[in-house]
């Protein structure tokens, strides 16, 4: 579909757009809210700074996509494909991103707050000074991800694999970590005030304090 004829319906008052072809089309700055685009090819499509308020993205294309500074509140992206995107300073507070591809998307400074992110895959995402207070990581996998200075106040990573990721001077405080995977993780300077952990795996893990945990039936170490 062309961009014209997108955007000349949904100023008629139509919302329903589900597996429209928009493939490296350029929206920067539109406001498509309560469109339904499920199932759309949108792979490197330009959003820059849309308003996508309460969007149905739901098994969308959008790999290579760059929706850096949109607006995505309360927009539903389950199993939507967001991986090698651009989410710089995207807001995606109360979204629904469950068994969503993020891998090696960039979420730098992205509003996260409240977002359902189970069951998706933040595999080399860059989440550096993002916001995900409040938002529930389980069964995610975050392994080589990059939450340096992140704020994860309150989250919940049930089962969740951080391995390998980098989370210099984040901050846990009231985390709840239940049999989380967290070998190699680099928690220097990272802050864990009232943090829960129960039953988790750690090897080779880096902590706050600077010390190496090598035995992971030694875990949690005092803080």
């Amino acid at each position: 579909m062309e961009v014209e004829e997108l955007l000349r319906r949904y100023a008629l008052g139509e919302r329903g757009f589900a597996r429209v072809d928009l493939k490296n089309a350029r929206l920067s700055g539109v406001d498509l809210r309560w469109a339904n685009l499920t199932g759309a090819d949108m792979e490197g499509v330009l959003l820059q700074e849309a308003v996508l308020n309460n969007t149905i993205l739901k098994e969308a294309n959008l790999r290579y996509a760059d929706l850096s500074r949109a607006n995505l509140t309360g927009s539903n992206l389950f199993r939507a494909r967001l991986n090698n995107s651009n989410l710089r300073f995207t807001i995606l507070r109360n979204a629904k991103l469950s068994g969503t591809d993020l891998s090696y998307a960039i979420l730098e400074g992205s509003d996260l707050r409240l977002a359902s992110i189970t069951e998706a895959n933040l595999e080399g995402a860059n989440l550096e000074g993002a916001n995900l207070e409040g938002a529930n990581l389980s069964f995610s996998t975050l392994v080589d991800a990059n939450l340096r200075r992140a704020n994860l106040e309150e989250v919940l990573l049930k089962e969740a694999i951080l391995n390998d990721a980098i989370c210099e001077e984040a901050n846990f405080s009231s985390a709840t970590m239940f049999e989380t995977g967290i070998s190699r993780t680099n928690f220097r300077g990272a802050i864990f005030d009232n943090i829960r952990f129960l039953d988790c795996y750690c090897c080779e893990t880096i902590w706050p304090n600077g010390e190496v945990i090598t035995d992971p039936e030694a875990f949690p170490p005092e803080q």
